[in-house]
């Protein structure tokens, strides 16, 4: 009698482990919810890939193709000695391309690809636009003589003696052509502001009451 009375208790515990058993086996088959990571890796700086030319034969007088396959682009670079920002002045050197009919959007193209620095030190000029590093050139338009010069980054550059050099060398691009009058430039869509650059004095250039939009003309 006593096995008897035995038995089922001992169906009993092996009952309740067989469900324990399932139990934790259903649990460790629940999936976990996937954590989405976001890609916090800043965006990459501009990377210009090629020196500037300055020289006899940067206009392509010394290729041995057809002149009519390429175009001859003038690009506006800085020299020291003048009066723009902290003394320098603008001069125009001669870039050749593949044909294009678009002459100012090219212009600005390889405005934006060239080097800051020329790769011998001692010519002594510089490309500003070039050390810009974390500013784009995206597109240009012309209509009724004004360029629409849109932009994406951030104005972070070399010092406040690069603003005003970065400036005229965008409006000189533009303003070479007779077509041009007046140049408005875009930065990620929004007129740009030069209040908003950490180098804007509010007392002394009234930004705490009127914005300084890059608006130019001749």
């Amino acid at each position: 009698m006593k096995a008897i009375k035995i038995i089922p208790f001992v169906l009993v515990l092996l009952i309740l482990g067989y469900v324990a058993l399932k139990n934790n086996t259903a649990t460790s088959q629940v999936s976990l919810p996937t954590i989405e990571q976001t890609d916090t890796t800043p965006n990459p700086d501009r990377v210009p890939s090629r020196y500037v030319c300055v020289g006899e034969f940067c206009d392509g007088s010394g290729e041995s193709d057809d002149a009519s396959s390429r175009t001859v682009l003038q690009i506006p670079l800085i020299k020291d000695g003048g009066t723009i920002g902290c003394g320098v002045a603008i001069f125009f050197a001669p870039h050749t391309v593949p044909k294009t009919s678009s002459v100012l959007d090219a212009t600005y193209r390889l405005l934006f690809d060239l080097k800051a620095t020329p790769e011998i030190a001692a010519d002594g000029f510089r490309n500003t636009v070039g050390a810009y590093t974390k500013l784009t050139y995206q597109s240009v338009s012309i209509k009724d003589g004004t360029a629409k010069l849109m932009l994406t980054g951030t104005m972070y550059g070399p010092g406040h003696c690069g603003e005003p050099e970065l400036r005229e060398q965008i409006n000189q691009a533009a303003f070479q052509f007779d077509s041009v009058k007046k140049i408005e430039v875009y930065l990620n869509d929004k007129l740009f502001d030069w209040c908003t650059t950490s180098d804007a004095d509010p007392s002394e250039d009234h930004c705490d009451t009127t914005p300084k939009y890059w608006i130019d003309t001749k």
